[in-house]
């Protein structure tokens, strides 16, 4: 199959990914009912799929969940420290906050570090234990007290935030949500030249 973005310098085609970033999840997913590209996932996951086929013409399908990652029907999975995390038994609710709090401390709270951890590890068919998460979470926790994290790139509102606010120290409220309106509807223009096309 073709890259369908033959036609624009690496410069363009980073723009164009960069541009991606702005639109919203029912925007690319337009994108992505058009040409028959899962929309399963996390926006992370539908842009990666949806940059792939740009530059192959290929359909990228989702990862499988490995059947050991998997919670068996009717099986229980007690809120205990050796207990494995399972795809289909983990909940994001108040007793799982609370349990967490009584293994990492009361600062615990849950993080886009923490889903994203989980999720690799039952990709890799290795699910971890509330202790194992409980360790890597404080771990990670403590990291970033030294040094900030990054924003993800398609994260793009907390990226733009970021460097307005670095760039323009007073800027007020109002000013910061004009801009970002300003540079969203420009950055899905441009992704929407090339998109429209294809």
């Amino acid at each position: 199959m073709p890259n369908l973005i033959k036609h624009l310098t690496s410069k363009q085609k980073n723009e164009l990914f960069d541009a991606l970033n702005y639109m919203k999840i029912g925007e690319i997913k337009k994108f992505c009912n058009k040409h028959a590209i899962s929309i399963q996932g996390k926006k992370g996951e539908i842009l990666n799929r949806v940059k792939h086929f740009l530059t192959t013409g290929n359909i990228l399908l989702p990862r499988a969940m490995p059947e050991i990652s998997k919670a068996k029907k009717n099986n229980s999975y007690p809120l205990k420290s050796n207990t494995l995390i399972l795809h289909g038994a983990y909940k994001n609710d108040l007793a799982t906050r609370s349990f967490f709090k009584k293994l990492v401390g009361e600062h615990f709270h849950f993080t886009s570090f923490g889903q994203d951890w989980i999720a690799e590890r039952w990709q890799q068919g290795k699910p971890p234990t509330y202790a194992e998460f409980a360790n890597a979470w404080q771990k990670e926790y403590l990291n970033r007290k030294k040094s900030e994290a990054n924003p993800k790139q398609e994260w793009a509102y907390l990226n733009f935030m970021r460097r307005f606010q670095k760039e323009n120290p007073n800027a007020s409220k109002k000013d910061i949500s004009k801009m970002w309106e300003k540079t969203r509807k420009q950055q899905v223009a441009k992704a929407k030249l090339v998109l429209d096309k294809i």
